[in-house]
């Protein structure tokens, strides 16, 4: 999640954030900004995580109806098992620039860099 950008600014407009990342300093960063953001208690959660220890059954997990990404094709890739798993339990995938190569894409936008993924 980085700097926790995405998830505040989704949690702004009224869903609830949640931001995952390997770098314990980037999730204090992120809970700093959520915090100095004002937005209310529970509308934002963020935890360590690494990638490839995530599952659908991990309680940062819970909930999640819209999965936005921003990395590599091989870090998509090592997380197809999850992803396959939110989508099939009808979650939606948003991945910007690199895109799931198993699957065809339900729309694009910004000339086929951000791409939406449904089942």
């Amino acid at each position: 999640c980085g700097d926790g950008r995405v998830p505040i600014a989704a949690a702004l407009k009224g869903a609830t954030g949640v931001g995952v990342d390997i770098n314990a300093s980037l999730i204090r960063a992120a809970k700093r900004r959520a915090a100095e953001s004002g937005i209310p208690e529970g509308r934002t959660r963020f935890g360590v995580r690494d990638f490839s220890d995530l599952s659908d059954a991990d309680p940062m997990m819970e909930g999640v109806t819209v999965v936005y990404l921003y990395l590599l094709p091989e870090v998509l890739r090592m997380l197809r098992p999850l992803l396959d798993s939110l989508l099939d339990r009808g979650c939606r995938v948003v991945s910007l620039n690199h895109h799931l190569d198993w699957i065809p894409h339900t729309s694009q936008g910004l000339h086929g860099a951000i791409r939406l993924y449904t089942r």
